[in-house]
């Protein structure tokens, strides 16, 4: 108990950082990615090594789909350090035993947030953006509305 307590503050911690980093400088140093992925993959590998967490196999193959899925196409989209920060997600919400619909849950609400707002700020022209902006900024309060929504699913 403590331990997950450990790593989902390590791991909220690292996103914040990473997001308002991104949101001051337009860059997130690799570093960030790396503490997040040990935290994630290493709650993960505990929780499968210790019987905690049985995945299907169609869960162990969507998680390796999403994660090829972000990091060769569609990081090449909107930027490595956004395809990091899914993955890095991604893997926790794994390690937590909640399959494919929270990584597209995810997704949807960080869109949907960067759209909301960029509509309202009168920054999209022809489905585009006009000025590009940060998205770890709308990536990040996504996961944490993702974990809230998944939970009172049940």
């Amino acid at each position: 108990m403590i331990s997950n307590l450990v790593v989902f503050t390590g791991f909220g911690c690292v996103l914040l950082s990473a997001a308002h980093m991104d949101r001051r400088t337009a860059l997130v140093y690799d570093l960030y990615w790396w503490i997040a992925l040990a935290l994630a993959g290493g709650l993960l590998w505990w929780r499968l090594l210790s019987g905690t967490l049985a995945p299907s196999l169609y869960e162990i193959r969507m998680l390796i789909l999403y994660l090829l899925m972000q990091e060769c196409i569609l990081g090449r989209s909107y930027g490595k350090a956004d395809a990091h920060c899914f993955c890095s997600c991604g893997i926790l919400f794994a390690a937590l035993g909640l399959g494919p619909e929270a990584y597209v849950c995810h997704m949807g609400l960080s869109f949907v947030a960067l759209i909301i707002r960029e509509a309202h700020a009168r920054n999209i022209r022809a489905f585009r953006l006009i000025t590009p902006v940060p998205f770890l900024p709308y990536i990040v309060p996504a996961f944490f509305c993702t974990l809230i929504l998944m939970s009172l699913k049940g």
